[in-house]
Order: structure tokens, then C-alpha cells, then sequence
């Protein structure tokens, strides 16, 4: 088993952030506390600390609500009694915790002592991530009181067809999972949305900036001022309309534009 270390520091009143950090990956999930119940917002690939890290935290029950149903933001919800996912995302769920279609993953996106770590342990890991709570599927606007406290589900389709941001409205967070990261987002993957929708969802975010004041995502640096944000609506722009040079990241195409990338299948690159 992989050594592995969380780091959790509290981003504002009641909010904290939970970094987890190992050999071959690293995740973010956030846990927001009101006055009633706890919701936390993705659970990593869940090695072992995470529960009693979170645990730690608060005494309040918690629930979880996940930005898209990858690998690395699903892996503890079995830990818990009600998980939130979009929809949209309900077969990416089934497809992900699919043995085959996990060793495939696993051996086709690691490189080589990486995978030999991870093959093993993440099949263990994944094999139960349904088996233990209550799903539920939610649908784009969906709101949550925590007490005093409330959450707003923005649908935000593109790295997956289900993938979601979690407005927290009186503090003026956004909280965007992997649709927006300060390096860029892939758009190559299974169950990935087009470049035309991921640009509806990002312009949709831009019009919604008087309501969030900083952005944090699921990976890398963080918090992300709101101007990124027009950084991936002009490199989008430039997929959709023909006008996007084109790099090479590992397998994937991408295009570039100030500090983001998009990645972007075959299928979909316009010259």
C-alpha cells in the first residue's frame, strides 16, 4: 500500500480543504459545515487516513456531494450514507468501478512503476465504492441547507457529460472539481462532453461571476482568481471555430491559450 499524507487546513469559517498527497496522484475535497449537517464535496481515491481525517473535522453528520464520477473524486463514498451525483453521470459511475474497465485504465494512463503500485490496490479500493450508502441523483440547480448555510448544484458538462461546480452562496465560493483547474481540463476522455458544451458551461460560469469571488478546484493550485475563467472560454473559442493550434500531451491533442490547455479528441479538432 501506498504511503499516504492529508494535509487539511481551513479556507474560511467552517470550510476546510483536504489535500491528498501520494506517489502517483494527488486530490482535493473540501468539507462545508453549517449548523445542522456537513457536506463534503468529492472523496478522493480514498486511502487509508481519509475517513479519519474528515472525521476529524466535525461532529455534524456529513454527506457527500461529487463534482463527476472519476476515479480520484469517488473513492471514499462508500464510507458514507448518502452521496449527490449529477444525473448525467449515473453510467460514468457504473463504467468506473468496472473491474476491466479499471485495469484497462490503469495500465493504458500509468506509467510503468506507478502502475504496479497502484493496479492492486486500486482494484481493492474501487471494487466496493457502491456497495455501502444511498446514491442519488440530482439534476442541474439542486440546493442543499446545510442550516444556515446553503449549496448550489451548477451543471457545468464538459470533462464529463455529468460533471458539476458547488456554489457556496454566502461565502462566495465557487467550487469547480475538475471543470476548471489552473492548468487546463481534458476533454479526451471517456464520457467527456464536446468542446462546444464545455464552452457553454464556462461562459455560463462567466455570467455568473458577480455571485463568487474565488474559485477552488479539484487539483493543483488553488484558490483560482475568477479571470481563468476567460482564459478557457477564449481557448474553447478556439477549438469550436477552426482557429486553435494544436500541441501533444501524452496521448492527447490539446490546445493552449494564456495559462490553460484543452485536450481534445481526434474527432473533434478543426483545422
Amino acid at each position: 500500500m501506498q504511503k499516504v499524507k492529508y494535509l487539511t487546513r481551513p479556507i474560511g469559517a467552517d470550510t476546510w480543504l483536504i489535500e491528498q498527497h501520494m506517489l502517483t496522484s494527488e486530490a482535493s475535497a473540501y468539507l462545508i459545515v453549517g449548523d445542522e449537517k456537513a457536506m463534503l464535496i468529492d472523496t478522493g481515491l480514498a486511502l487509508p487516513g481519509f475517513f479519519e481525517a474528515v472525521g476529524g473535522l466535525t461532529d455534524k453528520p456529513i454527506e457527500v456531494l461529487c463534482t463527476h464520477a472519476h476515479l480520484d473524486h469517488i473513492g471514499a463514498n462508500r464510507l458514507y450514507n448518502k452521496t449527490y451525483l449529477l444525473e448525467e453521470d449515473r453510467g460514468l459511475l457504473t463504467l468506473q468501478t468496472t473491474p476491466d474497465y479499471l485495469a484497462g485504465m490503469v495500465n493504458s494512463a500509468v506509467p510503468g512503476i506507478a502502475r504496479w503500485l497502484l493496479k492492486k490496490e486500486m482494484t481493492a479500493i474501487l471494487r466496493d465504492t457502491t456497495a455501502a450508502g444511498s446514491y442519488e441523483y440530482i439534476n442541474d440547480g439542486a440546493l442543499f441547507d446545510l442550516g444556515g448555510r446553503s449549496l448550489e448544484v451548477i451543471a457545468t458538462p464538459g470533462h464529463t457529460r455529468g460533471s458539476l461546480c458547488v456554489l457556496d452562496r454566502e461565502n462566495r465560493r465557487l467550487f469547480s472539481g475538475d471543470t476548471v483547474c489552473d492548468w487546463g481540463i481534458l476533454l479526451h476522455l471517456d464520457w467527456a462532453a464536446s468542446p462546444e458544451t464545455f464552452l457553454h458551461s464556462v461562459e455560463r460560469l462567466r455570467r455568473m461571476v458577480d455571485r463568487f469571488d474565488e474559485i477552488w478546484p479539484g487539483h493543483h493550485k488553488k484558490p483560482l482568481p475568477v479571470d481563468y475563467l476567460d482564459d478557457y472560454i477564449n481557448c474553447a473559442r478556439s477549438i469550436v471555430n477552426g482557429t486553435a493550434t494544436y500541441g501533444r500531451r501524452q496521448q492527447a491533442q490539446y490546445a493552449k491559450y494564456g495559462r490553460v490547455l484543452i485536450t481534445v479528441p481526434a474527432a473533434d479538432r478543426k483545422q
